[in-house]
């Protein structure tokens, strides 16, 4: 689409990490969510966007939300942590992610038996 910026796609090696990173616990996504609203409250930002960054969101939805612990607010919100930032995965890059992460789970698990 003319005019409109491609989304930087990421690699395998971004994606192998951040499967092993939520698997270490290190990573908090919109599915540890028991609501719709407690996404919004958790990922603040989703809180503040404009018509136009809503409208593009919902065009390409994400599959997930996500940040690191480590950049967590202060304050708490229902039990949830709070972040001023987020990042996302398309369906592409989730697919990928999920296979990584199973295949990481896989390991453990036999490797614990």
């Amino acid at each position: 689409m003319k005019g409109k910026a491609e989304k930087p796609k990421r690699s395998d090696e971004e994606l192998k990490q951040l499967a092993l990173d939520y698997y270490k616990g290190l990573i908090f996504t919109d599915r540890q969510c028991r609501t719709p609203e407690d996404v919004q409250s958790v990922f603040m930002i989703l809180f503040f966007m404009n018509k136009k960054q809503i409208e593009d969101l919902q065009k390409e939805p994400p599959k997930l939300i996500f940040e690191y612990y480590d950049k967590a607010g202060r304050m708490a919100v229902n039990g949830y942590p709070t972040f001023f930032s987020c990042s996302f995965l398309n369906e592409e890059e989730f697919k990928k992610f999920s296979e990584f992460f199973d295949k990481i789970k896989g390991s453990v698990d036999e490797a614990m038996k």
